[in-house]
């Protein structure tokens, strides 16, 4: 019995899936300034949130300000999960602010029923307000786009309504490692097919082969010892073929040292 335990143990942890990225595809940071009324500037409540092409509502991602947040005009308008986001951990919330800065906000391409999101273009809004405002017009309104097709991309510097230092960054959960099957013979070039059964730890192919750990591989998972985008000894677009097919032949050899056992008592 303790021989068939064993084997399904080893089994499992053979076809067992890798650990999920737990990585946010697109973070944007921005920077915000006061409207030209400042009625109770340096103090200030901001929103950012995601709508599609068609300019449908998706998903909140921050939301400062409480009772304030009214005055919010246009997130106000579309927000259609303005009254849950205060239990939602994918949503950055809190009270008025106290002055300005540099914000950082992160999406994980869901939309606010949790339901994930076709690719497209997508536009990241963002609003602020000093003032009890009446108007979108007497507001901050700024907006950013970002592609989400499956290529990473980032632009930063970028200006727009009030809103400033605006940096997108898309890193798909997929995404290939630097150079990835440039084919160069350096770091990088070893394609998705070769992944499966390199035993090179090189960082940034995209591959932690078995017994490669993170401090000498920067594509391991420090908790996991698997590829932080795929399995042990893949890249993200190999699966787990790779080097778990070890564990299996680890089984084959103990069913046939069992067997043996068996007979010697016969």
């Amino acid at each position: 019995m303790r021989v068939i335990s064993w084997i399904v143990l080893l089994g499992a942890a053979a076809v067992a899936p890798s650990s999920a990225w737990s990585g946010s595809p697109v973070s944007v940071t921005l920077t915000t300034a006061p409207t030209s009324h400042e009625d109770y500037a340096p103090r200030n409540v901001v929103a950012v949130w995601v709508e599609n092409d068609a300019g449908a509502f998706v998903k909140t991602l921050l939301r400062y300000g409480v009772k304030r947040a009214e005055y919010l005009i246009a997130w106000e308008d579309v927000a259609l999960d303005r009254s849950e986001i205060d239990g939602d951990p994918d949503v950055i919330t809190g009270a008025t602010r106290s002055g300005h800065g540099p914000l950082t906000v992160s999406w994980n391409l869901v939309d606010w029923h949790g339901n994930s999101v076709e690719d497209g273009i997508y536009t990241i809004r963002m609003e602020l307000t000093d003032h009890n405002s009446s108007s979108m017009s007497d507001n901050n309104e700024g907006s950013v786009t970002v592609n989400v097709d499956g290529v990473p991309s980032q632009e930063t510097g970028m200006q727009s309504g009030g809103f400033s230092n605006i940096s997108v960054t898309y890193t798909p959960e997929t995404a290939p490692g630097p150079d990835a099957g440039s084919g160069d013979g350096g770091p990088g070039s070893v394609t998705p097919e070769e992944c499966a059964t390199t035993r090179a730890c090189v960082g940034g192919d995209g591959c932690c082969p078995i017994d490669c750990v993170v401090e000498v591989d920067e594509d391991c998972d420090p908790d996991t010892a698997q590829s932080g985008r795929g399995g042990a000894g893949c890249s993200a677009a190999g699966g787990n073929e790779g080097a778990p097919w070890t564990l299996w032949l680890v089984a084959l050899v103990t069913i046939s040292l069992a067997s043996r056992r068996r007979a010697s008592f016969c």
